[in-house]
């Protein structure tokens, strides 16, 4: 019997995480041409935070129960591998990233019941110093505080830990079958995350949203609310409505 692949898309953050998980959602069947499933969580979601939330480590970001969401989450991934006859298995969440410790990695490989099982990563990079001032901006434009503690995703300081990108690579190669990394493309990162999974795209890359705060998200958690409330997201609204007329008139 083939080997079944897991594979993770770990972010960055601000690397078109989200627009990719709305492709995801909104062009599942062409992932299931290639013989790939997207996850999706119980609530219909493709972005798997829960699952990343229940492997970090202590400090990251402050997460109650951990242990009991490990366990709910790993009844959802045996529930969704049950279902789905692919071979290979998408998800997708930024807050991988946030790993970094060999730790972390295997408590990952103890979601998954079945240990016959190939794992694959893709990382999209981006430049250090315009990464943390995007990653941080989003941060606060959230209305989340800057943390103190050093071993926070919210700490900023000059030591902080966010840009080590060198040991993230490191933990993810050795501990896992297969690390693949990308640069962050500001123009289209929708079309070479396809290229690298062989998803052949039916519809225009370039209507999902660039790596670009709105204005409104720019004067802060309020306003982007409002403007959210109105306009939508990737995933609802009017916002995705536009979005999918820019797919079938633009290609």
């Amino acid at each position: 019997m083939e080997q079944r692949q897991i594979i993770l898309h770990i972010g960055l953050h601000k690397t078109g995480t989200s627009s990719f998980q709305a492709v995801m959602r909104e062009h599942e069947s062409d992932f299931i041409a290639a013989g790939i499933a997207p996850y999706l969580s119980p609530t219909g979601k493709t972005h798997s935070k829960e699952i990343s939330l229940a492997i970090l480590r202590d400090g990251v970001i402050p997460t109650p129960d951990k242990d009991r969401l490990f366990e709910k989450v790993k009844q959802q991934i045996a529930a969704f591998a049950s279902q789905r006859t692919e071979q290979k298995l998408l998800f997708s969440s930024e807050h991988y990233s946030l790993i970094r410790t060999e730790a972390e990695a295997a408590r990952i490989r103890g979601l998954f019941p079945d240990e016959n099982l190939r794992f694959v990563v893709i990382l999209v990079k981006r430049d250090r110093d315009a990464w943390l001032s995007s990653y941080r901006n989003q941060v606060v434009q959230s209305g989340i505080a800057e943390s103190q503690n050093p071993d926070s995703a919210y700490y900023f300081g000059k030591d902080t830990w966010l840009t080590d990108f060198d040991t993230l690579c490191d933990v993810f190669a050795r501990s896992f079958d297969e690390l693949i990394v990308l640069n962050y493309d500001t123009r289209d990162i929708i079309s070479p995350l396809l290229d690298v999974l062989g998803v052949k795209a039916n519809f225009r890359t370039t209507a999902y949203r660039r790596n670009q705060a709105s204005v409104a998200f720019k004067l802060g958690p309020l306003p982007a609310s409002i403007a959210r409330a109105l306009v939508g997201t990737e995933h609802r609204g009017p916002l995705r409505v536009w979005r999918r007329l820019r797919e079938r008139l633009l290609r």
